[in-house]
């Protein structure tokens, strides 16, 4: 394990090593391999759902190497290294559960989530936060941000009593956005859109799912029959784009069934 880790820690060491290196390789950067790493854990994401053990392991080997890519350009620039990387994380899996590392006593896996929050809030990185919802990564996708600001402000004592009135909220919301789309207020529509979809995801939390998890499982379900639709519709030797509304809608119950 030790002499395969090392091997391609050299390996990016040779990618970016100046006239006998990569070019594509010398040249990245930091802010360069952003977008490397989001496609990246994306393709990770979908191997999973896909329940693709094949994939799950080259994606995860994908983003190893750009682990040790962004660890060998900081310490090209004295930064830190691998070894600093390595370092980081056994000291934060070992401070954050001193119930299996030391002699607290945990049972369930809430009671394990409320100490991690408790030693992470007293980390001395995170003790300059000066709002209970700060701490969140801002180009984190639009669903997640929303659990997550949801969740601290609960934590904080701001948060609804009980489901009912997450439910009355949304029914409220979404007669806001009616009024507005009515009225053809563009700027009103967008803004109640978002109060609508922020009081769904407050639903969400309170029947424990999560709604980036249940949206995407409700595009491929779309997906796969709109795909089956499309394939019975050409088999007839019918176009869609030719077909009046009501009939399209036949075939979609039709593949539903």
């Amino acid at each position: 394990m030790q002499n395969k880790f090392k091997k391609l820690v050299d390996i990016m060491s040779k990618l970016r090593s100046p006239g006998s290196g990569c070019p594509w390789d010398i040249k990245q950067t930091h802010e360069t391999l952003q977008s490397c790493m989001v496609e990246e854990t994306y393709e990770l994401l979908d191997a999973i759902n896909d329940n693709n053990i094949p994939r799950i392991k080259e994606e995860l080997a994908d983003i190893l190497f750009l682990v040790i890519f962004h660890s060998r350009i900081a310490e090209e620039s004295g930064h830190f290294d691998i070894e600093d990387i390595v370092t980081e994380g056994i000291e934060k899996m070992i401070s954050r559960h001193p119930h299996v590392f030391g002699d607290k006593n945990i049972k369930t896996s809430e009671e394990a989530l409320h100490q991690w929050e408790n030693i992470k809030s007293e980390e001395s990185k995170h003790q300059d936060r000066k709002s209970a919802v700060d701490g969140i990564p801002r180009k984190l996708p639009a669903l997640q941000k929303a659990v997550k600001i949801q969740k601290k402000a609960a934590k904080a004592g701001f948060d609804w009593e009980n489901i009912d009135g997450v439910v009355k909220k949304i029914e409220e919301e979404l007669r806001e956005l009616k009024t507005e789309i009515k009225a053809d207020n563009k700027n009103n529509i967008t803004e109640e859109l978002g109060d609508f979809l922020f009081s769904v995801v407050n639903l969400s939390r309170f029947i424990d799912t999560e709604p980036e998890y249940a949206l995407h499982k409700t595009i491929k379900k779309f997906e796969n029959r709109f795909r089956k639709m499309e394939k019975i519709i050409k088999e007839s030797g019918k176009k869609m784009q030719d077909m009046p509304l009501k009939e399209l809608d036949n075939y979609w119950e039709m593949v539903k069934k």
